[in-house]
């Protein structure tokens, strides 16, 4: 299980500032479960602050980027155990080529990934604007 991301629980503590007691609990409960994957990250979100990430035009890029990520950092730069060869369609968007297994990355692939992180990040920052 991955370490609480302490950028994430600032965000849901500055937002939950102004609410009753009750309310800062089910944020606080949250907040404690968002930062297990992305899946549950989209859901604190959604339900939190009413952002519905995976509707971000950028998401399908950023998708592809954790896609990228989770080979390199899980597989060892092949597919992890819990990733599909089907799902490979994703890194090909960004330029990331899949042969024998295996990602192979060049410097214009490493460009869009970063560039599919910002734009997700513009897009959040734009959507989360007002509420913190």
């Amino acid at each position: 299980m991955e370490a609480e991301d302490p950028r994430a629980a600032a965000l849901f503590d500055r937002a939950s500032r102004q609410l009753p007691d009750g309310a800062k609990f089910v944020m606080g409960k949250e907040a404690a479960k968002s930062h297990g994957t992305w899946d549950a990250r989209k859901e604190a979100l959604t339900k939190v602050f009413g952002i519905r990430a995976g509707n971000f035009r950028s998401w399908q890029a950023l998708d592809g980027a954790i896609w990228v990520r989770n080979s390199i950092a899980h597989g060892s730069g092949g597919l992890s155990r819990m990733q599909k060869r089907a799902e490979a369609t994703k890194a090909e968007a960004l330029g990331v080529a899949l042969i024998d297994g295996r990602l192979y990355l060049r410097d214009e692939s490493v460009a869009r990934c970063v560039d599919a992180c910002c734009a997700f990040v513009v897009e959040l920052d734009d959507a989360a604007g007002p509420l913190i």
